[in-house]
């Protein structure tokens, strides 16, 4: 990563935290009555994002580039971070580790089904809802070795509570 990018991403991501904290604490203390209007809401998130990019004179297209990668870099450090004290813990090998490393890496995209699921969830007030359907269990106890069975709040054959992890490379 180039000087550039490691002083401009902090520096935006300074910039987008303090900007978040102002707006809240100005949307906190106002007190005086609005009335409702027909407009269309404004995500505060794209607003934000359009004022930085024009406080820095860049184009918000560049910004929202360089979040996601700052965010996927600092998903992936972390990872590291967090697999190689699994591996120094001894809970799990250095070949676990680069197995599951991989497994991750070939996980298909699935953007264009994240994106259809929120075009549904919007269309459908109940979506997000704690609605029961017919047919479904509650949640279970802590299941067996497979990961099924049902305790408390589910009938038996009930989504029961995970089971031991499946790791690449293992015999579980």
């Amino acid at each position: 990563m180039s000087l550039k990018k490691k002083i401009i991403i902090p520096v935006v991501l300074a910039v987008v935290i303090i900007a978040g904290s102002i707006g809240g604490v100005v949307l906190a203390s106002d007190t005086t009555t609005t009335t409702t209007t027909t407009a269309t809401p404004v995500d505060p998130q794209d607003a934000l994002m359009t004022k930085v990019a024009t406080i820095l004179n860049i184009d918000k297209t560049t910004l929202e580039a360089a979040f996601k990668q700052a965010q996927t870099e600092i998903q992936s450090e972390q990872l590291d971070n967090q697999l190689a004290k699994l591996v120094s813990d001894g809970k799990i090998t250095q070949d676990q580790a680069d197995a599951y490393k991989a497994w991750l890496a070939a996980k298909p995209d699935n953007t264009a089904y994240q994106s259809a699921l929120k075009t549904w969830m919007d269309a459908n007030p109940l979506a997000g809802t704690n609605v029961q359907l017919p047919g479904m269990g509650g949640f279970g106890g802590p299941g067996d070795p497979g990961g099924r069975g049902g305790g408390p709040g589910g009938p038996p054959g009930g989504m029961g509570g995970p089971g031991p992890m499946n790791m690449p490379g293992t015999n579980n």
